[in-house]
C-alpha cells in the first residue's frame, strides 16, 4: 500500500509525539520501578560483561529485550535513561506497524492515528513507556508479525511468512507466552486453508523459528543459566492451573 500525504502527517504526529516523551524521560533521573529493576540489573550485566545472567526474580524471557536494551547503551553509554529510551523506541516501531497494519484493513487515515493513540495514551500501559518492563516489547513484536502475517496471506509471499515467523521468535525472547502468536497463526491457517499440503508447508514455515527459539531458550535457561526462583515458582504454578478445568474453562 503506498504512504499517502494524510498517512506522512500521522506517522508525523505519532513521531513527534514519542520525541516529546523522550525529552520528557531524560528532564529527570530515573530509578527502578517496582520490578524492573530485576530487568534492568541483568541488562546492566550484559551490557559490562557480555554475560547473560538472570536474577532469582526473573520469570520472563528477557533474552531478546536484554538484546535491544544493549544496542542502545553500546550506542549511547550505560544508563537506566538509555535503556528506557529502547522502550520507547520500539514502543514507537510497534504502533507504528500497526498503524499499517489498519491502513492494510483498510480503515481511514484519521481512525487509524485515532486507535493507535488510544492505545498510546492507555492509562494501564502509558506509564510503562518509562520503564524497563516487558509489556512494551512483546505487544510491539505481536504488532509487527502480526502485520507481516497478515500481509504474508494477503499477498502469498514466503517470504513476508518467514520474517513474521522470525519476529514471532523474538516475541518468545520477551515472553515464553509468544509462542501463543504463532500458533494462534496456525489455527487460523487450519480453518482457512483446504490444502493438506499448503497447510502442512506454510505450518512448518510459522512454526519453525518460534519453535526452535523456545525449545533452545528452554534448554540453556535450566540447564545452562540456571532456573531463577521466580520463573519455576511460576511454572509450579501454571502446571499446578493445569489440573483445574474450571481455570482452563
Amino acid at each position: 500500500m503506498k504512504p499517502t500525504k494524510y498517512s506522512l502527517i500521522s506517522i508525523s504526529v505519532l513521531f513527534l509525539i514519542y520525541i516529546l516523551l523522550v525529552v520528557f524521560l531524560f528532564s529527570f533521573k530515573n530509578y527502578p520501578i517496582d520490578d524492573d529493576w530485576s530487568y534492568i540489573k541483568a541488562a546492566e550485566t550484559f551490557h559490562h560483561t557480555g554475560e547473560m545472567h538472570f536474577t532469582p526474580w526473573t520469570a520472563m524471557s528477557l533474552v531478546f529485550q536484554i538484546w535491544w536494551g544493549t544496542c542502545f547503551t553500546r550506542l549511547f553509554g550505560y544508563s537506566i535513561e538509555v535503556l528506557r529510551l529502547s522502550t520507547l523506541t520500539i514502543s514507537f516501531v510497534g504502533l507504528f506497524f500497526l498503524y499499517l497494519l489498519l491502513q492494510e484493513l483498510k480503515h481511514s487515515w484519521h481512525t487509524s492515528l485515532g486507535m493507535i493513540l488510544l492505545i498510546l495514551f492507555n492509562p494501564f500501559s502509558f506509564p510503562l513507556n518509562f520503564t524497563f518492563f516487558t509489556d512494551h516489547f512483546f505487544i510491539s513484536l505481536l504488532f509487527i508479525s502480526t502485520y507481516y502475517y497478515y500481509k504474508a496471506f494477503k499477498d502469498r509471499r514466503v517470504l513476508l511468512l518467514l520474517i513474521a515467523s522470525l519476529v514471532a521468535s523474538f516475541s518468545v525472547l520477551v515472553r515464553q507466552n509468544g509462542i501463543l502468536i504463532p500458533l494462534a497463526v496456525c489455527a487460523y491457517l487450519l480453518l482457512t486453508e483446504r490444502s493438506l499440503k499448503t497447510f502442512m508447508s506454510k505450518g512448518l514455515l510459522i512454526l519453525l523459528f518460534p519453535v526452535t527459539t523456545f525449545v533452545i531458550f528452554t534448554y540453556w535457561l535450566n540447564l545452562i543459566h540456571g532456573t531463577p526462583a521466580e520463573y519455576a515458582k511460576q511454572m509450579d504454578l501454571l502446571l499446578a492451573n493445569l489440573t483445574r478445568p474450571h481455570l482452563l474453562i
